[in-house]
């Protein structure tokens, strides 16, 4: 529509007005320029304000958010955007644990700039200089603008050598992960490479430097830096408080309902959530399944990628499905699949777990059965009785039952047992050569780190003991192979 010279006018004032908001206030400057799917724009919370305010008051802070909060997107992207536009000169360096993150979000910073969307307009009219002819280096692990000296933004994993000899600003975004924090030895190597060759590089004015991340280790290097650096921190759950009712309500309900935020900490399972979603330290020290544990359990298995296997001949090693059954209250179904190798090693073929009705449960048991070929031990206390009965009449899976009562925890062959075959390097956990597993696998990981005896073990920590006892009771370790017949007499068996 043809403006009229007045109409003009006024909508170059407001503008004008907008432009000069958004260079002053980076809520403001987020509020027009940030887009996500579909180009769609996003509302910025009042958790997000209160983030960009504690930037503003402290030039070393770390924030522990929950996961899928926003935090990358609003600080490591937008924010970081925002600090180019208000100081050209100014030199970043984004870290992050593998460089899968910051590549993603220097790409989103890219396409920001040279995109034609809406928040690209916006950006142009805020900070024109930042259009994308003034950009001399533009590599994947690197930008800078037209000017001699430290790249604008650089990125970088744990090792590597920082270029250049001074920076202006360090974001630290998902510093840990599971490699890094099994031991003591890597978490002082992670600490050390941050402290000497990141910290080191501050800036005759001065660095700033936001570590953003959620709680993994009590000694790990965010709380390592609040002790011994003296850094500002901020721990949010995924929850808040209603004043009036004492309920818990979304801590970013623009992001997450309820009804989501409680299927997303069910899907995690108790233990994974209060890390991830609630920023609480599980590790209990009570227990003897400790952190370290699984490395050398991830170190064989690192040459077989974080992905689940989709099929396996029994014939070459048996299997065995641990079933931990759910039956509401919060608790899911865990099918947790391993094969007993020939050096009596057990190698994680599958997890999965969910929220299943009955019928859904008897089809991932069969889904599992036909993959893998394994016998199914299913706990056989109360309900998970029936369905076991229900599953053997109704499908002819191969089901025997475990009886769950102390056995559990005894130190001899209990859940604790576990731990040492995982000192003995009798686990094959899959991950990527990062020796980073996927998702369900390190939900299992952190139920093994918090289990003591006077808990309740986690539904993949059950399902996995359950499925190592039906290895150990079925005789398969023997390196004879000299199994015992009668753990054969089931219905059905896919040979």
């Amino acid at each position: 529509m043809e403006l009229n010279p007045d109409q003009r006018a006024l909508f170059d004032a407001q503008t004008a007005l907008i432009c000069k908001r958004a260079r002053r206030d980076p809520v403001e400057f987020i509020r027009w320029v940030a887009r996500v799917e579909r180009g769609k724009a996003i509302e910025t919370a009042q958790i997000h304000r209160q983030w960009h305010q504690h930037l503003k008051d402290h030039d070393r802070f770390v924030l522990f958010a929950p996961v899928g909060h926003g935090k990358t997107n609003q600080i490591t992207r937008w924010r970081v955007l925002w600090e180019i536009g208000n100081n050209p000169d100014i030199r970043i360096a984004i870290c992050s644990a593998t460089k899968e993150l910051p590549t993603k979000v220097l790409n989103d910073i890219r396409k920001d700039i040279e995109g034609e969307g809406p928040g690209s307009q916006w950006l142009r009219l805020i900070f024109p200089h930042l259009a994308r002819r003034n950009w001399q280096v533009w590599t994947d692990d690197r930008i800078s603008l037209d000017r001699q000296g430290n790249p604008t933004i650089a990125i970088y994993s744990p090792g590597s050598q920082i270029l250049g000899s001074r920076l202006d600003l360090i974001v630290a975004d998902d510093l840990h992960d599971i490699r890094n924090t099994l031991t003591a030895e890597n978490r002082e190597k992670l600490h050390k490479w941050f402290r000497t060759e990141v910290l080191s590089r501050d800036a005759p004015s001065g660095t700033r430097v936001w570590v953003l991340g959620h709680v993994w280790h009590e000694d790990d290097a965010l709380h390592r830096l609040i002790r011994e650096q003296g850094f500002a921190h901020k721990k949010y759950s995924c929850y808040v408080k209603d004043e009036a009712t004492g309920e818990d309500l979304p801590l970013i309900p623009e992001i997450w309902t309820l009804p989501k935020l409680r299927k997303r900490e069910q899907n995690l399972g108790p233990i994974s959530a209060k890390l991830m979603l609630h920023n609480q330290l599980v590790d209990s020290g009570t227990g003897r399944i400790k952190r370290e544990y699984f490395f050398e359990g991830l170190k064989r298995g690192s040459t077989l990628g974080d992905e689940f296997a989709t099929h396996w001949n029994p014939s070459d090693s048996p299997t065995i499905t641990g079933v931990d059954l759910g039956f509401g209250g919060g608790s899911l179904t865990c099918l947790f699949t391993v094969t007993a190798l020939p050096d009596m090693s057990l190698r994680i073929l599958d997890i999965r777990s969910g929220d299943w009705t009955g019928p859904q449960k008897l089809e991932q048991m069969e889904y599992v059965h036909q993959a893998f070929g394994s016998i199914l031990c299913v706990e056989s206390n109360a309900a998970q009785k029936m369905l076991n009965e229900f599953a053997s009449d109704l499908t002819a899976l191969p089901v025997k039952s475990h009886f769950t009562g102390m056995n559990k925890h005894d130190m001899m062959f209990g859940v604790d047992s576990i731990a040492t075959e995982l000192v003995n390097k009798k686990w094959v956990i899959p991950c990527n050569e990062d020796m980073r597993p996927n998702s369900e696998t390190l939900c299992w990981i952190n139920e093994c780190v918090a289990y003591s005896p006077d808990t309740h073990p986690g539904d993949r920590l059950m399902a996995s003991w359950i499925a190592r006892e039906g290895v150990r009771l079925s005789g398969f370790r023997r390196r004879a192979r000299e199994y015992d017949d009668a753990f054969f007499e089931v219905d059905t068996l896919v040979r």
